[in-house]
């Protein structure tokens, strides 16, 4: 991920959760799908970017939440390192 795609990632979260047309949050949500519905591992690097590198109360939201999911679903695969990293 980099900035442009962080941008790119603040503008479809604020469209989630704001908009007050549905066709265009559910195609916010369409393309945030890897996020709201997080299934790899991949996603992990991602959602900490965007915590690290975002003011966007919408993407930190989005971010928090498939980072929850993620830790919550994949928490047996991580190594002890990992976890002690992730508690902290």
């Amino acid at each position: 991920m980099n900035a442009q795609d962080l941008a790119f990632v603040e503008g479809l979260s604020e469209k989630l959760y704001m908009s007050t047309n549905n066709q265009e949050r559910d195609q916010a949500s369409l393309a945030l799908q890897s996020f709201l519905q997080p299934t790899k591992l991949e996603v992990l690097s991602q959602t900490q970017y965007i915590l690290d590198n975002t003011s966007s109360p919408y993407a930190q939201l989005l971010a928090s939440t498939s980072l929850l999911k993620i830790v919550s679903e994949h928490w047996n695969t991580f190594n002890p390192q990992a976890r002690m990293e992730m508690s902290e």
